[in-house]
């Protein structure tokens, strides 16, 4: 079952050859910003065993941090088709690549109410689902530690109960994702920052 609440098997939605099992490498490029990925979570040996690299974007006035090993690509927003009787976090879908995929408001899932959507950040979930997230902006890659990474606040406190549980029961794959999120704090992100400059 897909968040649509179908299978896949029937609608053909979600598959598509660039969404199905994880190369061993994959080009993320988003806005000139090419990001080299390896195979298992978006961590690359040449930076040690205790960096991970993350795409920070920001929607519903929060940065939120997503583990590159999930993502696909970013992208302008396309044109949406609605679809009934859906929760209030799910846009609609679009056409990425010759494929339906449904899009998720990422500022609802956080709380907040129905954000900017100016970039799409596609999400492998699933071996061939993808979903797309819908946010404000996409800041860029930063590598951080996973200690820090830890104590991050994850990405879903501020949703509410009610938000989870419908993600849970329309797409366990997406909630997963969404799970091993975080949000980043405005500190924590200017920190990020001095030191990509310093560097």
């Amino acid at each position: 079952m897909g968040i649509l609440g179908v299978t896949t098997s029937k609608t053909m939605l979600y598959r598509s050859p660039s969404c199905g099992a994880a190369p061993e490498s994959t080009n993320i490029l988003t806005d000139g910003m090419a990001a080299r990925l390896t195979h298992g979570g978006g961590r690359h040996e040449e930076e040690g065993p205790t960096l991970t690299r993350f795409l920070v974007m920001r929607s519903g006035g929060l940065l939120c941090a997503l583990q590159l090993g999930c993502v696909v690509e970013t992208m302008r927003p396309l044109p949406l088709e609605p679809l009934p009787n859906m929760p209030h976090f799910l846009l609609g879908a679009s056409v990425v690549r010759g494929d339906l995929i449904p899009v998720v408001d990422c500022a609802v899932l956080l709380g907040a109410s129905s954000g900017i959507s100016r970039r799409y950040v596609r999400l492998r979930v699933a071996a061939a689902r993808c979903v797309a997230l819908a946010v404000e902006s996409v800041l860029g890659v930063r590598a951080l530690d996973s200690t820090l990474s830890k104590e991050l606040p994850p990405l879903l406190q501020t949703a509410a109960s009610e938000v989870i549980s419908a993600v849970s029961a329309l797409d366990a794959e997406l909630l997963l994702v969404l799970r091993d999120a975080c949000l980043v704090p405005e500190q924590t992100w200017s920190a990020l920052e001095s030191r990509a400059a310093a560097s």
